[in-house]
């Protein structure tokens, strides 16, 4: 008899209070690491970071992994389909402009420059060709949009964010989202994960330096920082990345506000 967990004829619901009723803590605390896979991605991408994939995998557990592209994927999924739940692993990249980490990908404008054309539906259109290029190359899962306000030059990020708008911001993270995922994520082998970033605040660092302190009060997240993540949330983006800054000494990431009281409450 098929376990309810592999059966994919089962609701997604039962499959997973099936799949979480059989896991270890070992096994669920593996599901929420990501390991870079790459030592040298300027060396063809032939090595495994942390040398041995398949301890990770078996040892540790471990349920992602970072910049793992096409045939490369073959031999820890082949590895995964031997542990004892056989849950698929994720694999992500950073596909904010096209696939830039694959040779004779399509690739697109910078956010900055596609936020000039002032275009949802085109900037839909690039998103879902990324995510289609995405899946032939074996990768589920993008790290973008990029919903960080440009408000500081200094900061080095800037070319990466849509510009200082929330509004348009907003507009665009909503295009981008519907344009990785569809309209239900669902039904269609062309479509991958979206993860809205850097959530919040994340570019309103002092002195435009990268992952520092930031001066920011509820009112200014309110108003600025999170509009234009509650469009991604309204267009069902599945995933959201951390920023990587403090805000008054506590870091994005340890912020019961942010993370809870915001995102998955409000």
């Amino acid at each position: 008899m098929t376990e309810v967990y592999l059966d994919p004829a089962q609701p997604i619901e039962e499959r997973i209070k099936d799949l979480m009723s059989k896991m270890i803590v070992e096994e669920k605390v593996g599901q929420l690491v990501q390991l870079p896979a790459w030592a040298n991605p300027q060396e063809g991408q032939k090595r495994f970071m942390h040398g041995n994939y398949e301890q990770a995998i078996d040892d540790q557990h471990v349920g992602s992994f970072l910049w793992v592209i096409g045939d490369n994927a073959k031999d820890p999924i082949m590895k995964q389909r031997q542990t004892r739940l056989k849950i698929p692993l994720l694999f992500g990249i950073d596909a904010i402009h096209g696939l830039s980490f694959i040779d004779g990908a399509t690739l697109f404008p910078t956010q900055l420059g596609m936020a000039q054309s002032w275009d949802e539906e085109l900037i839909k259109e690039v998103a879902s060709h990324t995510a289609k290029e995405m899946r032939y190359g074996g990768t589920h899962w993008t790290f973008s949009p990029v919903l960080c306000i440009a408000r500081d030059l200094r900061w080095g990020r800037v070319g990466e964010t849509f510009g200082e708008d929330p509004y348009l911001i907003g507009k665009f993270a909503s295009a981008m989202v519907k344009g990785y995922q569809g309209e239900t994520l669902s039904g269609d082998p062309n479509k991958i994960l979206a993860c809205a970033k850097h959530y919040a605040g994340y570019s309103e660092t002092i002195g435009g330096r990268d992952a520092s302190e930031a001066d920011l009060s509820k009112r200014k997240l309110l108003s600025y920082f999170l509009p234009q993540f509650k469009k991604a949330c309204e267009a069902g983006c599945a995933t959201y990345m951390t920023g990587y800054q403090s805000i008054d000494g506590e870091p994005s990431t340890a912020n019961r506000w942010l993370l809870r009281e915001v995102l998955k409450e409000d």
